[in-house]
């Protein structure tokens, strides 16, 4: 009976930048034992980057998951008993759900919210959810819900994202700096940070000596990385965007 060595979300934060270097020999050297094997899981897109060329390998044992494509009345009928929401009356199940990270999170805006199930997209979604965690943090560092500090911090973040055309070197330093001015009315932003964190929004990884910032979900990323584009350059510009691989 093999040992399988299970490697998950290994291309999630800082995971592209950190493996390109390293994942080919770790997976030579594994190929010289008979009773290991390695098993990654890692997210897919359209860039032609070296996951892209992993994922069509035809060498490799490829298997490609939908979430809960064609399972979307179950899983959200199971999601929605165990965040105790009353199920809808009415057919709920576009593309989103099959997502189970939109999933969760539309799960937990309406637990919080209370109010019944409606559809929301994934943008909708997410901006709510972060609403809801700005209205906690309020509490917490006694500052007005009003001022959503939240998605202003995860802009700010895209936006350092942008300007430097690297998403996976953004220096702790530098993000600290733009969110000490985001997050003044904390009065004390390293802490409010750290909250970002411990939701999950944001995340720390260090690598040369250094410390860099991401966002905790690559896809939340996504949409707010989009957003400064739209609202902030040309369309001309929106292809000219680097990801930093």
């Amino acid at each position: 009976i093999p040992v399988v060595i299970f490697i998950d979300g290994i291309n999630e934060g800082a995971g592209e930048a950190l493996w390109t270097n390293f994942l080919a020999n770790l997976t030579a050297e594994i190929e010289g034992y008979d009773y290991l094997r390695i098993v990654i899981s890692y997210r897919t897109s359209n860039r032609k980057n070296w996951f892209y060329d992993l994922a069509h390998d035809p060498n490799n044992a490829v298997y490609c998951h939908k979430g809960f494509k064609w399972h979307e009345a179950e899983a959200s009928e199971y999601m929605f008993s165990s965040f105790n929401l009353d199920q809808p009356l009415w057919p709920l199940y576009g593309d989103e759900f099959t997502n189970p990270l939109f999933l969760t999170i539309y799960c937990r805006n309406h637990e919080f919210s209370g109010r019944p199930l409606e559809f929301a997209d994934f943008w909708t979604t997410i901006q709510e959810y972060c609403k809801n965690i700005n209205h906690q943090l309020s509490l917490k560092f006694n500052y007005n819900d009003v001022n959503d500090l939240v998605t202003e911090s995860l802009k700010t973040l895209a936006k350092l994202i942008v300007t430097s055309q690297n998403r996976w070197n953004v220096e702790y330093s530098n993000v600290m700096k733009c969110l000490s001015n985001v997050a003044f009315y904390t009065k004390n932003p390293s802490e409010f940070f750290e909250a970002l964190i411990d939701e999950g929004l944001l995340e720390t990884y260090q690598r040369d000596d250094k410390a860099y910032v991401s966002y905790g979900f690559e896809r939340i990323g996504d949409y707010f990385i989009a957003d400064y584009l739209i609202n902030n350059t040309s369309s001309e510009e929106w292809f000219d965007y680097k990801y930093g691989d």
